[in-house]
């Protein structure tokens, strides 16, 4: 205790968790209490050499002696020492907030801060809701993004969907004109378009006649129509009101707007007379030639849209109660393509020598393609001038009537597809009339297998991979079964369809022969697209209506079903 100057002195030693540096010879230090600095403290007190025997006020409090007889010591010695008193050094600290700091300008930044975090963070949560800040999404024009097709090329498939419920045939055809002229071309060689391109109808209607239309509408598509003719078609019925809909036509030559007459149907004057109302009517100029085929399809579609009823429901029809998905690829080719495709279609106008010229022709072209002249010819599609299929070996013995004959190549670029898909929704409900007002009220009305169930256990992910080594999903061996019992509920379901459509009760149901027979024949054409091809519309299938739950041995709830689906009562009843 003479290291100070006399007098009684109190000394705290204290170990930080750091080196402390010093500069001069004083420094300042903080009051205590020190555990808010230091990880360890020591103390000492006690009178320093020199000093006076008395011993200050209050110290009896602070400095505690070390053994008894201390204190007087400290009287009589000015050798012996005690320690400071714990509570004098060591106190409970309490945290230091930045809400709490004293400096008023502090704690207002700190809670501005808190403010603009929580407002950036709701900000960030509500841009990920669909529609919401759209104004602030960078907008890029055609002429910017035209070059960059490679980009889009990371996508799987691009898909325009449509929908509609009771809306009149015009609109329905005016909506598929548009989405299938909006398929964007790019000016880039190699990815000149999507890889796949899906344009999805989704009939809420269920009706017959949508389904026949679109089976006419693929055919026209399926020839490779200009897309010249496609985007002014498009563009020319953009503008139709409500009422104007219900009058008018796509296949009008020419509509009256304000005393001035306005193109529709993009045909040029030397092809349009199958499309006018009456001889010699006016064609007005800015069309696009077509090819004898995809005239030919056209105006069978201009025959079944002018056949078929505004609303498009016809009886009998195919049954409500199950789902009913048509898939077709059409061979719809690019403007970019154009030069490729050229002399990829020929006529022959003559019948006498058809097979030779035939021969000549396809040994020229299959030179040029580099291909063999059988290869040649088997990819050849070949139609006679009304728009039927003709068969090679029976293009010599066609009579004059049919001729001439159009051939048409494959498309030059078969990595760029276009399929087109019709999609109407099961209603097993639509024959209950109860239903619409008590929907509020239920839940769940009916109730389907999911495609884990078809897997028996296995997972979904595990199952794909078994079904792509084996050949499809239908060779998977836990969907062998289902698939056969909905195949067959599909055979007959085509069956007492196509039974239900003669002439003799045409009469009864308010329809023509004419309408009977073409109903019939695009009911068996459009019969050819329905397939099932994936899990999920295997699962649709299997359907019943819930009447009760319970429990099954093991504790799980299950679904009491009534009214089962024809292919959940034959998988039920042969489950193999």
């Amino acid at each position: 205790s003479c290291f100070t100057a006399p007098g009684f002195t109190y000394m705290v030693a204290c170990m930080t968790a750091k080196p402390v540096y010093m500069s001069g010879r004083h420094a300042k230090l903080a009051p205590p209490p020190f555990n808010d600095r230091c990880v360890a403290v020591g103390s000492a007190c006690g009178a320093a050499c020199g000093s006076s025997s008395g011993i200050p006020p209050g110290t009896g409090g602070v400095c505690i002696p070390g053994s008894d007889g201390v204190s007087r010591r400290l009287q009589d010695s000015p050798f012996d020492f005690g320690q400071i008193n714990w509570k004098e050094i060591v106190q409970h600290i309490e945290p230091s907030r930045s809400s709490t700091q004293p400096c008023i300008v502090s704690r207002v930044f700190f809670h501005l801060f808190i403010f603009f975090i929580g407002l950036a963070y709701m900000s960030i949560i509500l841009s990920k809701f669909p529609g919401n800040f759209t104004d602030f999404y960078p907008v890029h024009t055609w002429d910017e993004i035209r070059t960059h097709g490679y980009v889009l090329e990371k996508f799987g498939a691009a898909v325009a969907a449509g929908c509609s419920a009771g809306e009149s045939k015009m609109v329905v055809l005016r909506n598929w004109i548009g989405k299938i002229a909006s398929r964007p071309q790019f000016d880039d060689q190699a990815f000149p378009t999507f890889s796949k391109w899906v344009d999805v109808f989704c009939d809420e209607g269920h009706r017959e006649g949508a389904r026949i239309l679109w089976v006419a509408w693929t055919d026209f598509l399926n020839t490779n129509p200009p897309v010249e003719f496609l985007e002014k078609w498009a563009a020319n019925v953009l503008n139709v009101t409500w009422d104007q809909s219900l009058v008018r036509s796509p296949f009008d030559l020419q509509w009256q707007d304000g005393g001035s007459g306005r193109k529709v149907l993009p045909v040029v004057a030397e092809q349009a007379d199958k499309f006018m109302k009456q001889a010699g009517e006016d064609v007005l100029d800015d069309g696009v030639e077509l090819q004898q085929d995809t005239l030919a399809k056209l105006q069978i579609l201009c025959e079944v849209y002018n056949t078929l009823p505004d609303s498009m429901r016809m009886e009998p029809s195919l049954p409500k109660k199950d789902d009913c998905i048509l898939v077709r690829k059409v061979n719809l080719g690019l403007e970019a393509c154009v030069a490729d495709e050229s002399g990829a279609t020929f006529v022959l106008r003559a019948a006498r020598q058809v097979q030779s010229s035939l021969d000549a022709k396809a040994e020229e072209r299959a030179k040029k393609l580099g291909k063999s002249t059988k290869e040649y010819k088997d990819e050849l599609t070949i139609t006679d001038k009304h728009g039927k299929l003709v068969n090679l070996a029976d293009a010599g013995s066609l009579p004059d009537q049919r001729f001439p004959l159009h051939c048409r190549e494959p498309l030059p670029r078969l990595d760029r597809q276009v399929i087109m898909v019709y999609c109407a929704r099961a209603k097993p409900e639509g024959d209950n009339r109860l239903v619409d007002k008590t929907r509020c009220l239920d839940n769940l009305l009916y109730a389907c297998l999911t495609p884990q169930a078809l897997y028996r256990g296995e997972s979904r992910k595990t199952a794909k991979l078994k079904a792509r080594n084996v050949g499809g999903m239908h060779n998977h061996p836990a969907l062998k079964e289902i698939y056969k019992s909905v195949d067959s509920v599909l055979e007959r379901q085509k069956e007492r369809h196509l039974a239900s459509l003669n002439d003799q009760d045409a009469a009864s149901q308010g329809h023509t022969s004419n309408t009977r027979a073409l109903q019939r024949e695009y009911t068996a054409e459009y019969m050819k697209h329905r397939k099932v091809g994936s899990d999920w519309e295997l699962g649709r299938f299997c359907y019943g209506e819930i009447v009760g739950a319970d429990r099954d041995p093991n504790g799980d709830e299950v679904l009491i079903l009534d009214n089962p689906s024809p292919a959940l009562v034959e998988l039920v009843s042969n489950p193999g």
